[in-house]
C-alpha cells in the first residue's frame, strides 16, 4: 500500500497548505501569503515604459473594435462617436490614476486596500462580486478569443503561470505586435474606401433628446469596459518602481483609446462599403478578406490581444481576489489556474453565449456596483482620511478597519443609496418586456450615476458621522515601518509557531475534541496559579468574545494585561481602551513595548494607560496588581516564580476578576 500514500496526502487539505513566509503585517498566514503582503522594493519592477505598453496592448482588443462600431450602428456619426471615447476615457484614465496612485504609495492590492473604506469584513462583498465578474469574463473571452476553443485554453495556460513582475514582458511584446495589425487594417481601410465614401460620408441619424441619451448611452458603455479596472488597477500599480511611474496613464489612455475607435470605425465604414452590412466584429470582418495571409495574420493579432486582456482584466484580478479569500491556500498562480478551470469550464461560456441571453445581459449590467465601489475607494483615502491610512490594520481583522462588526456602515448606506434606483433600468434590459419608464434613462448613465453619487453619500455620512478609530496624523506606510532585527525574528517565530499548531490541527479528525480539552486544562491549571497566594475568580473566555463585547456589562475602571505585546493581548488592549479603561500593560520584550506605546500614544494621556514591565519581577507584579479591577492573561507569566503559561492565538485568554 506504500503506493497509495502520495495520492491519499494530495487529498489532504493540509497538503495544499503554503509554506508560512515571514509576513511584516499580518499576526499569522490566516490572513496573508508573501504575494498578498506589500510588494517588497527589490519587486517593484514596473516602469514608466510598462504602463504605457500595458494600455497600448490592453486597449487595441476586439472589445474597443466592437464599441466603437456599435456606436456608428445606433445612429451617431464619426465626429459625435469619437468625443465620446475621448470624453469617457478621460473621466476613467482620472480614477484609475487616483486608485492607481493609492496602489503605487502603499504597495497592496485591491482586495486589501478595499478594508480601510468598507470595513475588513463588509469589503468581501466587493472581493466576491469582483471575483464572480472575471470568472465570468475570464471563460466568454475565452470563448470568443478563438472558436477552438480547448486549444485557444490550452494555448493561454502557460501564461497564467507568469508572475506581475514577468507579465510586464508580455505586455511589451503585445505592444509592440498589436498595433502594426491595427494600423494596417487601418492602410487596408483606407486604401480600399477612400475616407470621403466611408467614413466621413456618414452623417447622424438622430437629433435632440435621443442624440443626447444616445451619446450618453455610448459613453457610459465605453466607461463600463473598463470599470472592473477602475477598481482593481491596485493590483497592478503596487508593482511600480514609484508612484509617478504609473501618472502617464492619464494621458496614454485617452489618446490609445481614441486611435483604436478610430481604426474600428474606419474599418467597420469599409466593410459596410465593400461588403454591404456593418461588420462590428473584427474576426467576421477579416472573414471576409480573400488574402488567407493577411486574415491568418490578423486573426492571430487579435488572438494574442484577447490573451493580454483574458489576463490582466479577468485572471489576475479574479487570482487576487482568491488569494484574499483563502491567503494560506491559495496565491496568485494558484488563484489563476483555479480561475481558467472555473471560469473555462464550470460556467460552461459557450452554453451562457448560445442561450443565456438574459444572464449575458444581467453580468453586462453588474458593473453597476462598481462605479459606487470606485466612489467609495476614492472618496475614502483622498477626501475623507486625506491619504493617512495605516496599512498594518488593513492585514488585522480586529485592527482599526473593523468599524462595526467588521463593516462600515456608511459604505453599506452608501451602496443601498445608490444601487436601487438602477435596478429598474437592469432588470429591463434583461427583460425588455418589463417597462421601467425613464428609469431606463437613468441605468443609461450607470457608471457615471454609481460613482458619483457614491461619492457623496459616502463623503456625506463620513463627515457627519465619522469613525474616528480609523483617523491617524500620519500614514504608516510599508517602507515607514521599521522593525528591529530582535522583533523581527521574534515575530516570525511566533507566525511560524501558529501556523505549525494550526497545521496540527486542521490535519487531526478530532480537533475539536482536541481544542477544547486544551481550553478545559489551561483554564484550570491557569485558576490554580491565579489563587496560589492571590484571591481572584477566573472565567475562560474566548479572544473573540472579549474583543466583540465581554467588558461590556462590567463595572470595571483598570485592567492589568499580560501579554499586551502579543496578537491577543493587543488586541485585547484596544478593546479595553475603546470602552474607557485605564489599561495597565505588562510584556517581558521592551522593545515591543515601546512600539505598543507609540501606537496608542492617543491614549496615554486621556486615559492612564502606561506599560508597567516585566511581570516575572515578584515587586512589579505587586505593584501593578494592587489596585486594579481585573487581570487578563494572554501569554506572560501569571504569577512570579510559577513558570510561563504560554497560551498560543489558538487557545482563549483568561480572564481573572479581583474580588479585593
Amino acid at each position: 500500500m506504500p503506493g497509495r500514500r502520495p495520492v491519499r496526502e494530495y487529498m489532504r487539505l493540509s497538503t495544499w497548505a503554503l509554506e508560512p513566509a515571514p509576513s511584516t503585517f499580518a499576526p499569522t498566514s490566516k490572513w496573508s501569503n508573501k504575494d498578498m503582503d506589500p510588494v517588497p522594493p527589490n519587486l517593484r519592477t514596473w516602469q514608466t515604459y510598462n504602463y504605457i505598453a500595458y494600455w497600448i496592448s490592453d486597449a487595441l482588443n476586439p472589445a474597443l473594435f466592437e464599441l466603437a462600431s456599435s456606436m456608428l450602428a445606433i445612429g451617431l456619426s464619426c465626429r459625435q462617436a469619437l468625443p465620446v471615447i475621448t470624453v469617457a476615457h478621460t473621466i476613467m484614465a482620472c480614477v484609475i490614476v487616483l486608485n492607481g496612485t493609492i496602489g503605487a504609495r502603499l504597495h497592496v492590492g485591491f482586495p486589501v486596500l478595499n478594508r480601510s473604506s468598507f470595513g475588513f469584513w463588509f469589503s468581501y462583498f466587493s472581493v466576491i462580486s469582483r471575483t464572480t465578474l472575471s470568472l465570468f469574463w475570464f471563460g466568454v473571452q475565452t470563448y470568443t478569443g478563438l472558436m477552438c476553443y480547448f486549444l485557444y485554453w490550452l494555448f493561454q495556460l502557460p501564461f497564467l503561470f507568469m508572475s506581475p513582475q514577468k507579465l510586464r514582458w508580455l505586455f511589451l511584446v503585445k505592444a509592440i505586435v498589436v498595433p502594426a495589425a491595427w494600423f494596417a487594417i487601418l492602410i487596408w481601410a483606407a486604401v480600399t474606401v477612400p475616407i470621403s465614401q466611408g467614413l466621413f460620408a456618414q452623417r447622424a441619424q438622430l437629433s435632440g433628446a435621443p442624440l443626447s441619451w444616445a451619446w450618453l448611452s455610448s459613453m457610459n458603455s465605453a466607461l463600463g469596459t473598463y470599470a472592473t479596472l477602475a477598481v482593481n488597477i491596485p493590483d497592478f500599480t503596487r508593482y511600480a518602481k514609484n508612484e509617478r511611474a504609473q501618472y502617464i496613464q492619464m494621458a496614454v489612455m485617452p489618446i490609445t483609446f481614441t486611435t483604436g475607435a478610430f481604426i474600428g470605425m474606419m474599418a467597420t465604414s469599409a466593410g459596410a462599403v465593400l461588403y454591404g452590412k456593418l461588420l462590428w466584429d473584427p474576426l467576421q470582418l477579416i472573414n471576409e478578406w480573400d488574402n488567407r495571409a493577411a486574415a491568418f495574420f490578423a486573426a492571430a493579432s487579435f488572438m494574442f490581444a484577447t490573451l493580454g486582456t483574458n489576463i490582466s482584466a479577468n485572471s489576475l484580478g479574479a487570482a487576487n481576489d482568491m488569494m484574499a479569500m483563502c491567503p494560506r491556500y491559495i496565491n496568485i498562480r494558484r488563484g489563476q489556474i483555479i480561475c481558467a478551470v472555473l471560469g473555462g469550464w464550470a460556467l460552461c461560456p459557450w452554453e451562457i453565449l448560445a442561450s443565456a441571453e438574459g444572464f449575458l445581459s444581467f453580468m453586462s449590467g453588474y458593473t453597476v456596483f462598481l462605479g459606487p465601489i470606485a466612489g467609495i475607494m476614492v472618496t475614502d483615502y483622498w477626501l475623507v482620511h486625506r491619504c493617512r491610512v495605516d496599512v498594518r490594520a488593513m492585514y488585522d481583522p480586529h485592527g482599526r478597519y473593523k468599524y462595526t462588526y467588521g463593516c462600515n456602515w456608511r459604505a453599506v448606506l452608501t451602496m443601498l443609496v445608490t444601487i436601487p434606483p438602477l435596478m429598474p433600468g437592469l432588470i429591463n434590459s434583461i427583460n425588455p418586456k418589463i417597462s421601467a419608464g425613464g428609469a431606463t434613462h437613468l441605468f443609461d448613465i450607470a457608471w457615471l450615476y454609481g460613482f458619483f453619487v457614491a461619492s457623496a453619500v459616502y463623503f456625506v455620512a463620513s463627515a457627519f458621522f465619522p469613525a474616528k478609530e480609523t483617523y491617524i496624523d500620519k500614514a504608516i506606510l510599508p517602507d515607514d515601518t521599521e522593525i528591529d532585527d530582535d522583533i523581527e525574528r521574534s515575530s516570525v517565530a511566533e507566525k511560524e509557531s501558529v501556523d505549525a499548531e494550526i497545521k496540527t490541527v486542521d490535519e487531526s479528525e478530532d480537533s475539536w475534541v482536541i481544542r477544547n480539552l486544551l481550553i478545559v486544562v489551561y483554564s484550570v491549571l491557569t485558576a490554580s496559579l491565579l489563587r496560589s497566594g492571590r484571591n481572584y475568580d477566573t472565567v475562560p473566555t474566548s479572544s473573540c468574545r472579549v474583543r466583540s463585547g465581554m467588558f461590556s456589562n462590567w463595572q470595571m475602571k483598570s485592567v492589568l494585561v499580560t501579554g499586551s505585546t502579543g496578537f491577543v493581548g493587543a488586541h485585547i488592549v484596544d478593546e479595553l481602551l475603546r470602552r474607557g479603561i485605564k489599561v495597565k500593560a505588562a510584556a517581558r520584550s521592551h522593545e515591543k513595548a515601546e512600539r505598543m506605546l507609540h501606537d496608542r500614544a492617543q491614549y496615554k494621556d486621556l486615559l492612564g494607560f502606561r506599560y508597567v514591565g516585566d511581570l516575572t519581577d515578584p515587586n512589579v507584579f505587586d505593584d501593578a496588581a494592587k489596585d486594579v479591577d481585573a487581570i487578563i492573561h494572554t501569554a506572560s507569566p501569571v504569577a512570579p516564580g510559577k513558570g510561563d503559561l504560554e497560551a498560543n492565538f489558538m487557545i482563549p485568554a483568561i480572564v481573572g476578576t479581583n474580588r479585593v
